[in-house]
């Protein structure tokens, strides 16, 4: 299958005379084409993990309390509203489960966030400006003919989860304040040191012991009897369970 765009001529058909004609009505599928649409398929997905989607979300949220001054209501002019936030999570959430591949379509995303579709394309219009997405419009093939090929419809966009500049200094800010996490090997390093550290406290516990002419006293055995005695009763109440 060729990955080849499709031009659709948009204009009014005209005739000879340049006289502005209809299209036939068996053409017409009451969902028209807009203009820079492609051929649905062939799009290139932007994975997301759930990671990445809460530290977008963090970014954003620290990001539209700068753009937000004082006194002024979320949603006003100039500001980013609660409803452009939820259309982000969801776009996030979709991209983290499906591996970047995001084409809901505007209805769809109205009833996740709870919504009017109106309101969705107002978002979407200021996550783009602001640099968190962009889409593809796009059309498919119908199964009806027509005289000069195959008919199309618009369908869902394709929606690409992007990063903007200023989210993104925010997101290696905050992962360079975090402490870095060690590896296994430096783990079972450190857990082999600390049973050593306790081994040798231990020892040098029991010499000392030893060394005033005896074991340990009354007291340190009734105690160690006393959590074995523990232990045993935990088990058996845990056998008679199962």
């Amino acid at each position: 299958m060729s990955d080849a765009v499709i031009e659709i001529d948009l204009r009014p058909h005209r005739d000879q005379a340049g006289e502005k004609k209809r299209e036939p009505a068996h053409r017409r599928t009451g969902s028209p084409v807009r203009r820079r649409s492609t051929a649905a398929g062939g799009e290139t997905p932007t994975p997301v993990t759930w990671t990445q989607r809460r530290l977008r979300l963090d970014a954003w949220d620290k990001l539209a309390l700068q753009r937000r001054q004082a006194g002024q209501r979320w949603g006003s002019k100039g500001t980013w509203s609660r409803i452009d936030r939820e259309i982000l999570s969801q776009l996030l959430a979709l991209a983290a489960k499906t591996g970047g591949n995001v084409f809901p379509s505007l209805r769809q995303i109205a009833e996740w966030v709870g919504c009017s579709v109106r309101s969705v394309v107002g978002g979407l219009k200021r996550l783009k400006a602001a640099g968190f997405l962009t889409w593809d419009r796009r059309y498919v093939e119908t199964d009806k003919k027509g005289l000069r090929g195959p008919q199309v419809e618009q369908t869902s966009n394709f929606y690409y989860m992007a990063l903007p500049n200023a989210a993104a200094a925010l997101i290696d800010l905050w992962r360079g304040k975090r402490a870095p996490r060690e590896d296994e090997a430096a783990t079972a390093d450190r857990q082999a040191r600390a049973d050593f550290a306790e081994r040798c406290r231990k020892a040098d516990l029991a010499d000392k012991w030893k060394g005033r002419g005896g074991d340990a006293p009354s007291v340190l055995k009734a105690l160690a009897k006393a959590s074995a005695d523990q232990a045993g009763a935990a088990d058996q109440a845990a056998t008679d369970s199962s």
